[in-house]
């Protein structure tokens, strides 16, 4: 009876400290000798699952046959017009030296090289005036490119004289700009103004000046000028190699996919300064291609195609390019430095146009088809375990593990407990690691001949105390090599090594 009793007190630990058992109904088999018996582990390691864990971006898919192919997409540049071309700040008033006076648009850091229209997307525009004249006076001012329904911008301020003689100024109301149109005239904005006295007679003693806060178009249509823009950076592929211990995967048709997007009216292009591999060592390793030798202009919309996308695709793989020697070189990241070059070829007869909205951006896409040569292989993977927080109540325990090979290679397993703090602080065998026969490779990725095998280890007391104390269980498998009579093979979504763990113990 005390021996029910203590059995029960451990089913209860058990109950509220070993949650990660596979089952809470499994029933207690008690044999003749008082043993009993429960499950502890039941999972399976995918080598896909390991590649895409925890990494943003990263997925994988499966084919219809089942072939499993790894993916990495993300942006890795993105331009607005307000970047290609920003807008001109005002910033500060602009006198009017003259009744007739004119000013250069810039934009793009440079003045544009001709504007044929534009329409204005938003901001203001006023007219200032300045005197100390002690008589009244009338200012007209205008614009003669910007228009709007046919009439040109026109302000008007009165001055009311300043009998003491001191400057007054005056301040005309905002204009808003948004639906103005500007008409092209060498790309200048030419203004006028003229102020009058009451008799009709002309005002000299006064300063006009006009503001803006920032001149931004909704849309602009001209010849642009070339224009680049040095871009550096780098993205993630796949760290195919976060659990890699040692040994080797080449893969063999990994690429990289471009997918640019440009809604610009005119050519965009990309001068590759330097396109390299970063391995986990540190290495840089030169990504080879004539795309990266002649560059590459973008596909752009046609003046009757506003706020069109164009898109263009092009790809470094196998046939164009170094990838596969490189990729499989345990790459880190992909680090690159480009120009990216408005009008690239500098036509400054060809007539473009760019909206608010025009931008053009870069998606890159790798995909790693598991389609591999392997050689031994090591990689880590970690699985919850947590046996029980006391063991003051078991006299004896025997561990039974079943492992279960479903790849076409061989493999050698050994498994770890680990603390709380994942240290490693003890083997499940003692003897060593265990081999698995890969299964017999068929077409379709079906396997035959499976290998299963069943393990018992018996525990000393040190070596149940670190049991107790265990919270993870690392397994570590090595892929031996690629069946014979194969350069490469593929890996299937439902390949894995099958891992069952129970325990058959007594108690004091």
């Amino acid at each position: 009876m005390d021996k029910i009793f203590k059995l029960f007190f451990f089913l209860l630990a058990l109950h509220f400290f070993s949650c990660d058992f596979p089952s809470r109904d499994s029933i207690l088999e008690e044999t003749k000798d008082a043993l009993w018996a429960i499950p502890l582990l039941k999972d399976e390691i995918k080598i896909q699952d390991i590649f895409v864990e925890d990494q943003d971006g990263v997925s994988l898919f499966s084919d219809d046959e089942g072939k499993v192919i790894v993916t990495y997409e993300g942006e890795v540049l993105r331009d607005p017009a307000s970047v290609v071309f920003p807008p001109i700040p005002g910033i500060v008033p602009i006198p009017l030296t003259s009744t007739t006076f004119e000013l250069d648009l810039t934009m793009g850091g440079g003045t544009l090289n001709e504007i044929d229209s534009a329409v204005f997307l938003r901001d203001f525009l006023h007219f200032r005036i300045k005197s100390d004249d002690p008589a009244p006076f009338t200012v007209k001012a205008w614009i003669d490119e910007i228009n709007k329904d046919g009439e040109k911008l026109t302000q008007e301020l009165g001055f009311p004289g300043s009998p003491d003689g001191s400057e007054i100024e005056i301040i005309g109301e905002d204009i808003k700009l948004n639906g103005w149109n500007l008409i092209g005239n060498d790309n200048k904005i030419t203004f006028h103004y003229e102020a009058k006295y009451l008799n009709n007679e002309v005002a000299e003693n006064v300063q006009v000046e006009v503001f803006f806060n920032i001149l931004e178009f909704s849309y602009v249509q001209g010849y642009f000028p070339k224009t680049i823009r040095p871009v550096t950076g780098s993205f993630v592929p796949i760290n195919l190699y976060n659990r890699w211990i040692s040994g080797t995967m080449d893969f063999v048709e990994p690429r990289v996919v471009m997918d640019v997007e440009n809604s610009f009216g005119f050519a965009v292009g990309a001068d590759f300064k330097e396109m390299t591999i970063e391995t986990i060592d540190g290495a840089k390793l030169p990504l080879e291609s004539e795309i990266i030798d002649n560059g590459i202009i973008f596909e752009y919309p046609e003046l009757d195609e506003i706020d069109v996308v164009k898109n263009t695709n092009f790809d470094f793989d196998k046939d164009n390019s170094n990838i596969a020697i490189i990729f499989n070189d345990r790459v880190a990241q992909f680090n690159y430095t480009i120009d990216a070059i408005a009008n690239p070829a500098n036509e400054l007869d060809f007539l473009g146009f760019m909206t608010n909205n025009s931008y053009y951006a870069v998606q890159v896409k790798v995909e790693v088809p598991m389609h591999l040569a392997i050689n031994n292989m090591q990689i880590t993977d970690t699985l919850d375990f947590n046996f029980s927080p006391d063991n003051t109540g078991l006299d004896t325990l025997e561990l039974k593990v079943i492992l279960e090979n479903n790849f076409p290679v061989d493999v050698r397993t050994q498994l770890y407990f680990l603390d709380e703090n994942n240290v490693a602080i003890d083997s499940v065998f003692s003897d060593g690691e265990k081999f698995l026969k890969g299964g017999t490779y068929k077409d379709g990725g079906v396997l035959e001949d499976v290998d299963e095998q069943t393990f018992f280890v018996d525990f000393s007391e040190e070596k149940l105390d670190n049991l107790v104390k265990s919270k993870r269980i690392l397994v570590k498998p090595t892929f031996i090599s690629t069946p014979n009579g194969q350069d490469h093979l593929w890996i299937y979504d439902h390949y894995n090594i099958k891992i069952k763990m129970g325990a058959k113990f007594s108690i004091k």
